[in-house]
């Protein structure tokens, strides 16, 4: 046996600084046991080459190594027996034992190769105990360490028992169990450091014992790693040993460890910088480890469950998860759970991808197949050394390349592919920048040699560029993608790689849905819909009905936007159409998730549009669809979609609330809105989370206005400030004017019910503003919804303060308003504006001397009239009723005639019996008042 040739380090976890420079050399023993050589159960072929090769490892990290193999019961229990005894007053003991093992009676057991399932009757005599080996040598050995190598499954017969100082015990079916009577380091005694025990495999799971001829998963964990005790605490490195065999495994296996240390371990001289490829793998490989060790158990089953999914390797993965923690993780699951799917995707198209170099250099050989290495092993900035070792070898060929006519093109294109791999090796770093700059440059080199692979570099440079946009929201990148997907377009049409130019295409048609639903305008959506369309064309559902019901969904998206920014319902309605055809592609069996999505768009949509028109069954409808999304988004499974289907429950309630004029539909809504806000917060969901409070918002304006609860109105005013804050003008103009809009509203409404002239004033201003967003020509809807309530608010201040001023500039913002909306096209928004129009001429129509304004107002009501029915929308028929009953009166009264004041009373009769019908017992009392004063006019009449 050799002399130990390295020092032993013992620092206290809080040593003093001259301690730490203080160490002293101290001796090290070891055992190692290989069984392979069973005689009556099944014999395992690796123990012994683990045993040998961990025998080799301990030698050279200055042990004083005892090897055995094949050791029966009497020889084996005399070995370690033996081994305690050499052992005493050494520092630290090292036992590791590779073959079987099993638990029966509550304790662990060594299995020697002469154990036989038959003779049983004292399992003390036929097999080892390991709980006295270890109480042996805790009290010899200052440090013990006991690595088990042995949870393999029970090697015996189901239902064997054994006996046990004369009791029956049964045999675990599973691994090893936790060691019984070991203690925490508080019971150790004064003379012990701690101990050390490690299981290849949890408590009570089974171990895999590796391809024959070679180790088993944690021998090879133990030899590649326990070299890195060269300066690394044995903690530290005993974790990567068990992140090692559950990578390895792919989560099938991970080692169990107790160590009741009182003091830090440290084996050998501190390391020396690694060198060679291998090493430099190594390296950033233990890293990696030790960050999975201290993942928390939901990120660890996330990369689990989409590494599953995706059909990615569970290292590269991990690896990617580690570079994001170095840039911006996201706070947000939804954000992390979607970055690492976009990875994950890139990762399948990297192996889909998955090319032979051809090159006829062999260092740029060489460096790629390292580069390939360290990826698999989720080394990924030592992939990119690699590479960027690889495009400067690259770029110093280039002078030969193009002296070299006759190997130019292949030429090219291999040193293309270096570049591409480095693009890949970036993107899963999240550097998208750097990724398509890399791409650029594979581009360059074969764009004049072919120009279908020219067009496929060119989408990847825009793939990332877009990401990047995305990412950082940035509109200026999001740009340039469009722009290098059409430059890749030029070069690859459907006419030659036709799945190529499908991506292009739909990638192209995603930006610019990006762009189209961030910004005023339609220019974008329509481009986006265009391209979807020719995709759907272009690639038959029959072809590819998961691609076809992808880009039926997008397409739907894009004409549900398109719709509700002024294309009115025949967008909306086709919209719908999408999306069903999307859903018949996607059962709820084969993808869940895919399916709820789909009726969460379906129930959007059919709010949408309810909202413009008197169909209050699509209102049922969508409650019905968001309600069966739910179904699967769960609040707990699947929480942001939770809270979306929620957000959109609450727009439905809250519709139906104010056709319906029913508080329990307004209060339905005012609770999912405060539900989505248990999921939307602000510090992770910030857009969300805006959105949901400006919704809030508008159902207690509703409530309020439907209640006479003035403080409800006023109170929403406080959510759509608190939704600003997030949504502001320069972030996302369309979404900010939304909210403003709603905060105008409610501060329209607070004005008028206070008498408040600086609030209307207020409101005024703030739509004012939004028209500064909301041009005729970018939105010509929004446009018009913007001049209607701009001049609800001065037609509020003209009554307020009979001035006339106001009223003339009301009574200009609501023509302009119907300039858009047109009767057919916008049937509610033309009777909403009209009948505002004719309440302001009717207001100035009592200040005037003539009959004009008045009769203006009485004709306009009348042609409202016709458009709407008492059945079908009973609260505006009986408000226009209501209304030509006070024209009516007024003009009575100017011209004396009692009949004019006797219609009056019959069109307030009639406005009442709705209102009655409606339990609207406000605008009884207010109608009530107002027939009085007609009722004793006409009493004046002679």
């Amino acid at each position: 046996m050799k002399h130990l040739a390295l020092a032993f380090l013992f620092l206290l976890a809080a040593l003093s600084p001259a301690l730490a420079d203080d160490p002293k050399a101290l001796k090290g023993v070891a055992l190692v046991i290989g069984q392979s050589k069973y005689q009556h159960i099944n014999a395992l072929p690796n123990p012994a080459n683990d045993a040998r090769d961990i025998e080799s490892l301990l030698e050279d990290l200055g042990f004083d190594v005892t090897g055995v193999a094949d050791r029966d019961a009497r020889k084996l229990r005399r070995d370690l027996e033996r081994f305690s005894e050499d052992a005493e007053g050494a520092d630290v003991a090292i036992v590791y034992y590779s073959g079987h093992g099993i638990e029966a009676g509550g304790e662990n057991w060594l299995v020697p190769v002469d154990a036989d399932p038959a003779s049983m009757e004292d399992i003390g005599e036929s097999m080892v105990p390991l709980t006295s080996i270890l109480d042996q040598l805790k009290s010899k050995v200052a440090v013990t360490i006991f690595l088990v190598d042995a949870c393999r499954s029970n090697p015996f017969a189901p239902g064997t028992l054994a006996k046990k100082e004369g009791v029956t015990v049964a045999m675990g079916s599973g691994g090893l169990a936790t060691p019984r009577g070991f203690t925490p380091i508080e019971s150790e005694s004064n003379e012990s450091l701690g101990t050390v025990i490690g299981f290849a495999a949890e408590p009570g799971q089974p171990a895999l014992d590796g391809a024959a001829g070679g180790n088993s998963p944690y021998a090879a964990a133990i030899l590649r790693h326990l070299a890195a005790l060269q300066g690394e605490e044995f903690g530290l490195v005993m974790r990567m040993v068990t992140e090692e065999v559950y990578l390895k495994t792919k989560t099938k296996q991970r080692p169990w460890i107790n160590e009741s240390l009182r003091k830090q371990l440290f084996f050998g001289a501190p390391q020396i910088e690694a060198k060679g490829d291998d090493a430099l793998i190594t390296g950033e490989r233990r890293k990696l480890l030790l960050t999975i060790a201290d993942l928390p158990a939901p990120q660890r089953k996330k990369v689990e469950s989409i590494a599953q999914a995706d059909g990615v390797p569970l290292d590269t993965l991990y690896g990617v998860l580690r570079a994001l923690g170095e840039t911006e993780i996201p706070k947000d699951p939804g954000a992390l759970d979607r970055a690492l799917k976009a990875q994950a995707e890139k990762l399948k198209s990297v192996m889909a991808e998955s090319r032979a170099l051809s090159t006829d250099d062999p260092e740029i050989m060489r460096l790629a197949s390292a580069a390939d290495t360290a990826l698999a092993e989720g080394a990924i900035k030592t992939a990119r050394q690699f590479l960027d070792r690889a495009k400067d070898a690259v770029e110093q060929s280039r002078g030969t390349i193009e002296n070299v006519e006759a190997k130019a093109k292949a030429k090219r294109a291999a040193n293309a592919e270096i570049l591409v791999k480095s693009g890949e090796a970036a993107e899963l770093d999240f550097d998208f920048l750097a990724a398509a700059g890399d791409y650029a440059k594979a581009f360059d080199w074969i764009r004049e040699s072919d120009r279908v692979l020219a067009a496929k570099y060119k989408t990847f440079e825009s793939d990332a560029i877009q990401t990047h946009g995305n990412w950082k929201g940035d509109r200026a990148a999001l740009g340039r993608a469009v722009k290098g997907y059409r430059q890749a377009l030029s070069l690859n049409d459907r006419s030659g790689d036709l799945k190529q130019w499908i991506k292009t295409s739909n990638n192209l048609a995603n930006t610019l849905l990006i762009i189209g639903s961030r910004e005023v305008g339609t220019v974008e959506l329509h481009m986006a819909a265009a391209i979807f369309r020719d995709v759907l064309a272009a690639n038959p559902q029959s072809g590819d009905p998961k691609g076809w019901s992808i880009t039926q969904s997008n397409l739907g998206v894009v004409l549900q936007a398109l719709g509700e920014r002024g294309g009115g319902g025949k967008q909306l309605q086709e919209a719908e159409a999408a999306y069903e055809a999307a859903l018949a592609a996607r059962s709820r069996e084969e993808d869940p998730v895919a399916w709820a999505t789909a009726k969460v768009n379906i129930g959007t949509v059919l709010r949408s549009l309810a909202d413009g028109d008197d169909d209050e069954s699509r209102l049922t409808r969508a409650i019905a669809s968001l309600n069966q999304a739910m179904e699967v988004f769960g609040r707990d499974s699947h929480p942001l979609e939770w809270a979306q289907a929620m957000n959109n429950l609450g727009a439905a309630y809250r519709l139906l609330a104010v056709r319906q004029h029913k508080v329990e539909y307004i209060d339905r809504a005012e609770k999912a809105y405060r539900d989505s806000l248990t999921v939307f917060t602000r510090d992770k969901t910030p857009v969300d989370w805006a959105t949901a409070n400006g919704n809030l918002g508008i159902a207690l304006a509703n409530k309020g206005a439907m209640t006479g609860d003035f403080k409800l109105i006023e109170e929403s005013v406080k959510y759509d400030r608190l939704a600003l804050e997030e949504l502001n003008r320069e972030r996302a103009p369309a979404f900010w004017a939304n909210i403003q809009t709603t905060l105008g509203v409610a501060l329209q409404a607070t004005g008028h019910m206070r008498e408040d002239e600086a609030v209307l004033q207020e409101s005024a201003a703030v739509f004012r503003q939004v028209l500064e967003v909301r041009t005729r020509a970018a939105d010509p809807a929004g446009w018009a919804e913007t001049q209607r309530l701009l001049g609800q608010s001065l037609s509020a201040l003209s009554s307020m303060k009979l001035d006339d001023a106001f009223a003339g500039q009301a009574i200009a913002a609501f023509r302009q308003a119907l300039t858009v909306y047109d009767r057919r096209k916008f049937p509610q928004e033309w009777n909403s504006t009209m009948a505002s129009l004719a309440t302001t001429l009717q207001g100035t129509g009592i200040r005037e001397k003539g009959e004009k304004s008045l009769l203006e107002a009485s004709a306009i009501f009348h042609d409202i009239l016709r458009s709407i029915s008492r059945e079908k929308s009973p609260a505006e028929w009986a408000t226009a009723m209501k209304d030509i009953a006070v024209i009516q009166f007024m003009l009575g009264t100017k011209r004396g005639n009692k009949a004019d004041v006797e219609q009056s009373i019959a069109s307030f009769d009639s406005a009442l019996a709705v209102y009655k019908s409606q339990g609207d017992v406000m605008s009884q009392m207010l109608l009530g008042a107002m027939r009085k004063n007609a009722v004793d006019a006409l009493a004046l009449f002679k």
